[in-house]
């Protein structure tokens, strides 16, 4: 006796699945090269490896994968004081910049999941460093850095003003993901607001404030 061969039964992905960081990371970054924010293989790699969720955790994952800057602080009455860029905006970036394997470059704003993509395109060889005023914003990119494997990159306190003539990245000054008080030379004030950023220029010698200084690194087991 043989059994009859009913039509072949595929099952859709459960409501679980659809929701997992790595499908919605990736249906993300489907989004933006469909719509041309990402065009080159090495961007493209960089969104898909770091993951964001883990950079803001008191989101929903489906918050943070969404084309659209996620808030990570808010001031009492409830206004964003502090969030993630919206990914169209950092492709943009990233891809504006060209950065290659190698690179040394400094992080204006700071928040720890643009330093990992950074981190991603310069590689080993590459050094990155981000800098933020807040000693709050460099607390929670040095522990979420930590997290995910990015130790390597360099996070300061400092003011973006006044940062050491020597030892620190000139390759590229980038902002990042959050306003912060002092741009420098590498953007105008609209490059972390949506606009199209222009190419940056190497920053000019400063002099040290070491008040304003001080080095995160993670913690040791």
């Amino acid at each position: 006796m043989t059994r009859s061969k009913g039509p072949r039964v595929t099952t859709p992905p459960t409501t679980a699945q659809e929701h997992e960081p790595s499908a919605l990371r990736h249906r993300l970054v489907d989004q933006l090269l469909a719509a041309g924010h990402v065009r080159t293989t090495t961007v493209e790699a960089a969104l898909r490896s770091v993951p964001r969720h883990a950079f803001a955790p008191e989101v929903p994952v489906q918050t943070a994968y969404a084309d659209d800057i996620t808030p990570t602080r808010h001031t009492p009455d409830g206004r964003i004081s502090s969030s993630i860029s919206a990914p169209w905006l950092q492709a943009v970036m990233l891809e504006s910049a060209r950065l290659r394997s190698g690179h040394h470059v400094l992080e204006v704003g700071s928040g720890g999941y643009n330093a990992a993509l950074i981190a991603e395109l310069v590689g080993r060889t590459g050094q990155v460093t981000t800098v933020d005023i807040d000693p709050d914003v460099t607390d929670r990119a040095t522990r979420f850095l930590c997290a995910t494997g990015y130790d390597r990159v360099r996070v300061l306190t400092a003011d973006a003003e006044h940062l050491p003539p020597r030892g620190h990245p000139r390759r590229r000054l980038r902002c990042g993901d959050r306003h912060s008080r002092h741009l420098g030379s590498a953007v105008d004030h609209h490059g972390c607001g949506g606009r199209t950023p222009r190419r940056p220029a190497a920053p000019p010698p400063v002099r040290v404030v070491h008040r304003f200084h001080q080095t995160r690194r993670c913690a040791r087991q």
